[in-house]
């Protein structure tokens, strides 16, 4: 097999001359590019190609869809049997070890995340008649060079550091995913509006300062990345899915208070993560967006927060304090779970009709609820809070479903309101030590007495929840005081 290192350094002409010698490639003379689709030539493959690659026809000429032989450079041909090759398929190289690819004239259609595919490729170079792509040093940009396109997993500059020009306007889908020699990327300008999905996935990337120009970045960005600290563009209005999951090393985040969403899995297993204040206008917070960030301490949520999403903030072990405003509304299933340093909830949404399945299932450390107005306390939804000593239940509420207090060995006295008309008799299974307190001749007295539970009728129901009211909002106050003192502890 010849090596081609040396072809990437020589003129259009002898390349071409090169291609057609020595690797039998045809080099037709140009011809204009118009093969619809529903006037699809026969095309029949030499055994030259054949053992190369696989191929099928598209609109306007024929696609690359497997490349079949491992090569240190990899040729595209300009065409089979005179038909161009326009178009690379997605899944088209993959596991190929090829160090450079080189794009010839026709291809106007390389879709996302090709490059992603290669293990170790180094540079991607073009034909420079293509007008749809163009390459700078080996990395890959659109024809107008608004758009890097691709950046080589293995493609080296000094000191890893990457400068993109003030030119570029959008970074691809996939650009640097899996890039092995990134460590920190610098923008010439403000000029780059946009960031794609996958962009940075699973890079080398360990610091970026995002400028203020960009409005949109996409799913996974910066998933799986080393950086440290994000500071998160003032236009932005939303954080998608996965951008910095799994991001292990991200210990603070500066948001805009123009994000008004925060979808799912956004930060998912930051573990590092201490700092991120919430924008004030913040409305949602998707499923498992925080799920995992076992640093994190404090929060403090805004009054426009709306919707908390499924197991947003499951096994933040060291979250202290959570405080829900009158505007929350749906409060998702196991959206707190297994947070064991919890001590203290005030749940005031107005909104808030249930309280979800599993959504405190074991918080060890906490000790007081206070649920201003709730309708439906749903199967475990306090499993396993062991610390837990006296809870009142709100005025509305009408349901206690199965295991909803299970095994919370410490809980002594429960206030049950007349509003509750069913409570699952495994409701408060394994809470050994219980006194039920009520009015008399309500549905919490019948069910005291029909298993077996400590009964005490009372009348001064609302002062004692006033007074745990009162009790977790000064323990939040304390928890944020703390924080805001000295908020790297």
């Amino acid at each position: 097999m010849y090596r081609m290192i040396v072809l990437f350094r020589l003129t259009d002409a002898d390349k071409r001359q090169i291609l057609q010698e020595r690797f039998h490639i045809p080099v037709p003379v140009p011809v204009p590019v118009s093969v619809p689709v529903a006037e699809r030539p026969s095309i029949q493959r030499k055994k030259e190609t054949e053992s190369c690659f696989q191929y099928r026809a598209v609109q306007n000429g024929v696609e690359i869809t497997a490349w079949k032989r491992q090569q240190q450079n990899i040729v595209i041909p300009e065409s089979i049997n005179g038909v161009p090759i326009v178009s690379i398929a997605e899944t088209a190289f993959t596991g190929i070890e090829a160090e450079n690819v080189y794009i010839s004239r026709y291809v106007r259609r390389i879709h996302s995340g090709v490059f992603s595919h290669f293990k170790r490729i180094a540079n991607i170079f073009t034909d420079k008649n293509n007008a749809f792509f163009r390459d700078i040093n080996g990395v890959l940009y659109s024809g107008n060079g608004e758009k890097l396109m691709a950046y080589p997993k293995n493609h080296r500059v000094n000191n890893n550091v990457v400068c993109i020009g003030a030119g570029v306007k959008a970074i691809g889908d996939y650009a640097f995913a899996g890039a092995e020699y990134v460590e920190s990327v610098m923008f010439s300008g403000e000029n780059i509006t946009s960031v794609g999905n996958f962009a940075f996935v699973n890079s080398a990337l360990c610091n970026i300062a995002l400028p203020n120009s960009i409005t949109e970045i996409g799913e996974y960005a910066f998933s799986g990345t080393s950086v440290k600290t994000v500071v998160l563009p003032s236009r932005l209005s939303g954080i998608k899915r996965g951008t910095f999951r799994f991001c292990l090393s991200l210990k603070n985040v500066e948001l805009s208070d123009h994000i008004v969403q925060i979808e799912d899995g956004a930060f998912q297993k930051c573990g590092h993560l201490k700092n991120i204040a919430l924008p004030k206008n913040l409305v949602s917070i998707g499923r498992m967006a925080f799920e995992g960030c076992r640093s994190l301490y404090f929060l403090l949520f805004p009054e426009s927060m709306e919707y908390i999403g499924e197991y947003a903030f499951a096994n933040c072990k060291r979250l202290q304090s959570v405080s829900l405003a009158e505007n929350v509304g749906y409060l998702g299933k196991s959206a707190f779970s297994g947070c064991s340093d919890l001590n203290g909830v005030i749940i005031a949404g107005g909104k808030l009709r249930n309280i979800s399945t599993d959504v405190f299932k074991g918080c060890i450390s906490l000790e007081r609820i206070s649920i201003l107005k709730a309708e439906v306390i749903e199967e475990s939804a306090f499993e396993d809070c062991r610390a837990l000593r006296c809870m009142t239940l709100p005025n509305r509420l009408s349901e206690i479903q199965r295991n909803a207090f299970r095994n919370c060995e410490n809980l002594t006295d429960i206030y049950i309101p007349e509003s509750v008309s069913r409570i699952s008799e495994d409701a408060f299974s394994q809470c050994s030590y219980l006194t039920v307190h009520a009015r008399q001749n309500t549905f919490a007295q019948f069910f005291a007495l029909h298993n077996n539970i400590a009964f005490q009728s009372v009348t001064l129901f609302r002062q004692w929840k006033d007074n745990s009211y009162r009790f977790l909002k000064e323990r939040f106050y304390e928890n944020l005081k703390k924080y805001t003192s000295n908020p790297k502890s």
